[in-house]
């Protein structure tokens, strides 16, 4: 085996390493994005365009940006909490203006 060959087998152990570590640490996030995208689904109509989806999103990124200019003046646990709620309600919408727009099969005329 040559110093290519090693260095090759090393750069993919790490990079395994850093999966694993990656997936083990997001895995309760996106359980918390999906609880959130299944409560929207439950009570809010599909997105019904890419503009509606954006509108929808970017009220969700202005409400993020709020809890961001919060913790700036006022950093407290209380803030935290409020900007992981936002942040989780964005993944939340772009994932549903994925699935609810992206997604969505096309209907032929």
């Amino acid at each position: 085996m040559n110093s290519i060959d090693a260095q090759q087998i090393a750069e993919r152990i790490v990079a395994e390493e850093v999966i694993e570590d990656t997936a083990n640490i997001a895995f309760d996030v996106l359980l918390d994005v999906m609880h959130e995208l299944c409560e929207a689904r439950t009570h809010f109509p599909a997105m019904r365009s890419a503009h509606e989806g954006f509108a929808i999103l970017k009220e969700e990124v202005d409400e993020l940006w709020e809890e961001v200019r919060n913790k700036s003046l006022n950093r407290t646990s209380t803030n935290l909490l409020a900007m992981r709620r936002e942040a989780i309600q964005v993944a939340a919408m772009a994932m549903r203006l994925i699935l609810d727009v992206c997604d969505k099969p096309k209907v032929e005329p």
